[in-house]
């Protein structure tokens, strides 16, 4: 079900110093205006992650996550992306950008090894816990029903008998 992590664009990462052609100015604002985009709404499906607590909910929502990250950190290392914007308006910061670059691939591998462990929780702790309580209904069930056919037995069976 986890795909493997996709290496991202390292030419781009390579080459974070070049300048962008004529041609380039309206893709890079559009380029930059989705990241800020993408940006906001990460905010926003975080905060949904940080108030869900039932597993089964979390795993769809931490797989919806990780195909949103690997789209918004091809973007973000594409050619219109933030190495190009600061490469031309500050180029001093391009260390600290390679260093962001390299957090994509391990926050990539962060949400595919909380998504198995989610998985391997429902497959067996969780399971095992549901198929326990499951028994634990069908023991009460029996059991109150052997209960109610004895006291209806005692009371309208052998009413008047006992001596």
């Amino acid at each position: 079900m986890i795909s493997t992590i996709a290496p991202l664009n390292p030419e781009v990462r390579t080459d974070m110093s070049s300048q962008p052609s004529s041609s380039q100015p309206d893709r890079m604002q559009r380029a930059q205006g989705q990241i800020a985009e993408d940006h906001h709404d990460l905010r926003r499906a975080l905060g949904r992650l940080r108030q869900t607590s039932e597993l089964r909910l979390l795993i769809p929502q931490l797989t919806r996550l990780r195909t949103e990250l690997q789209e918004h950190f091809e973007l973000e290392e594409g050619e219109e992306g933030l190495a190009q914007a600061i490469g031309e308006s500050a180029p001093h910061h391009l260390n600290r950008l390679t260093k962001l670059f390299d957090e994509h691939v391990t926050m990539l591998a962060a949400v595919d090894g909380i998504i198995e462990r989610a998985e391997a929780c429902l497959e067996g702790p969780v399971a095992e816990v549901l198929r326990d309580v499951i028994g634990l209904c069908s023991q009460l069930e029996e059991h109150e029903a052997n209960e109610t056919q004895l006291l209806t037995e005692a009371v309208f069976t052998d009413l008047g008998t006992s001596g």
